[in-house]
């Protein structure tokens, strides 16, 4: 109990209009801003990145603005938010320094002898691309700030956004079959479609993108259709299975219908750890009834999905060993001088700096690696890595979940999705993809479901101390049995 106390008093509480008013805001913006990146070609264009950034900007000065007039300062886990920030912020500051040119020499990332064959060249930050540095920094802030004010959301509007966030993968899902199967010809009316839609799609203008989207929503739209944000063991109604039957049919219709052979699987994996976590951290025992609707749920929806789209998808995986393409750009980066993996070459300048290494046979224009994971590393280098990390470390452990129980597992299904799929594309490098990860990092971490999760474990351990169940408990676990359900 004391452990509750503490957690509690480390938390201001305000629940005056004002403030239900400006938590409403929070969502209804968060929520929006999603909804456009996601129209909008999943926000690979610069109007849709600034419209995203002044919006999360604006609204995150405004809360803060708002706390500090009511005297809430920031405490240690607003504390563990801004040392990501920081570290990220000060390390690319340090990339847009100019350098002597001494320095330069040693740790830049152009070749000794093109710089001796041209000592005229003003060349001395490790960016080769400010704009890009600063549009990277840009977005970084956006996403992390918009992961930051979904963590502070009380429990209540945390369902609604994360409602919100579940409905709008469903309907990029259901638009993207059907605009598949009637092979529309524009999107939305609003752009000519894609080879005919003859993948599917959704409004993204790659099918990787929108695998991405989907397989980071599966387990967070089961674990939200469930249970929703509550923290107590309940019995789940048939209808719930029902809504999850129909939401797994159409995102697995729509995942195997994009032919994309890291997202189907990357998807299927993130299901799988939302499945351990959820059953390693869960509370009471699951009526037969209940796994059987679960079990009927998922078999239906993966049959269906086999039965439209597993031959197409099964033929790409079948030319898995003769696809290079993505060994064609990361073979190329050990022809860089070492230096460059010590302090980077500039976040986001990974365009430019790869035309120094870039095979003719690869599309002049190569935006991205294929590999987030290296990318980063690559451009922040091995020092700033660490940094990074070691930041990241600090915020886990000051911000994190102590335990990932039920709405948790599914938001740490679809991350671990995501972490996946990085390994071969760049899901976080597009907007409306990489908008909805850090959202549902914030879910993961959200402070309301923290504090609920100790007060339930504060008093089932009160009461296993006195020798009897606590209330809640029990009736959740009377109901999960089979028997009388106090609601009825």
């Amino acid at each position: 109990m004391a452990l509750s106390t503490r957690f509690k008093a480390a938390i201001p509480i305000d629940s005056t209009p004002a403030a239900n008013a400006l938590a409403w805001l929070q969502v209804w913006v968060i929520g929006s801003v999603a909804a456009v990146l996601m129209v909008m070609m999943g926000g690979v264009h610069p109007g849709p990145r600034a419209l995203a950034g002044a919006a999360i900007a604006g609204l995150f000065f405004l809360t803060w603005f708002w706390r500090l007039a009511r005297g809430q300062g920031a405490d240690a886990r607003d504390r563990g938010w801004l040392w990501v920030w920081l570290a990220v912020s000060g390390w690319i500051g340090l990339q847009l320094l100019p350098l002597p040119r001494e320095v330069f020499d040693w740790i830049g990332v152009y070749p000794p002898d093109l710089l001796a064959q041209y000592p005229e060249l003003p060349i001395t930050r490790l960016s080769p691309n400010i704009a890009a540095t600063l549009g990277f920094w840009g977005m970084f802030t956006t996403y992390w700030a918009a992961a930051y004010l979904a963590a502070e959301l009380p429990r209540r509007h945390l369902a609604v956004l994360v409602g919100i966030l579940v409905g709008l993968v469903f309907a990029e899902a259901l638009y993207g079959f059907i605009a598949h199967m009637g092979r529309f010809e524009t999107v939305l009316g609003l752009w000519p479609a894609p080879a005919d839609h003859a993948v599917v799609v959704g409004t993204f203008w790659n099918r990787n993108h929108l695998a991405g989207l989907l397989a980071l929503g599966w387990s967070l739209g089961i674990a939200y259709l469930l249970f929703g944000t509550r923290m107590r063991p309940v019995r789940v109604h048939e209808v719930r299975y029902l809504l999850v039957l129909v939401f797994s049919l159409v995102l697995a219709l729509a995942l195997f219908n994009s032919l994309s052979r890291l997202g189907t699987a990357s998807a299927l994996f993130g299901l799988l750890v939302f499945v351990l976590l959820a059953r390693a951290n869960r509370v009471g025992r699951v009526a037969g009834l209940e796994r059987f609707w679960l079990f009927s749920a998922g078999l239906v929806a993966l049959g269906l999905a086999i039965a439209f789209g597993l031959a197409p998808l099964l033929l790409r995986y079948s030319a898995v060993v003769t696809d290079t393409g993505r060994l064609e750009a990361l073979l190329p980066l050990a022809h860089l001088p070492a230096k460059s993996w010590i302090a980077g070459v500039g976040a986001g300048g990974f365009e430019d700096i790869f035309k120094l290494v870039q095979p003719a046979s690869l599309a002049p224009t190569f935006d991205y690696l294929h590999n987030d994971w290296v990318q980063f590393v690559l451009e922040f280098g091995v020092l700033g890595s660490v940094l990074v990390t070691a930041a990241s470390v600090v915020w886990w452990r000051r911000a994190g979940p102590s335990r990932l129980n039920r709405l948790r597992a599914g938001a740490a299904g679809g991350i671990v999705a995501i972490a996946l799929h990085s390994w071969g594309d760049f899901n976080l490098q597009i907007p409306g993809t990489a908008f909805a990860f850090w959202v549902v990092v914030g879910v993961l971490c959200n402070r309301a479901l923290e504090r609920e999760d100790v007060a339930l474990r504060g008093a089932d351990a009160g009461s296993r101390a006195s020798g009897v169940g606590s209330a809640p408990l029990r009736e959740g676990r009377r109901g999960a049995r089979g028997s009388r359900d106090p609601r009825r």
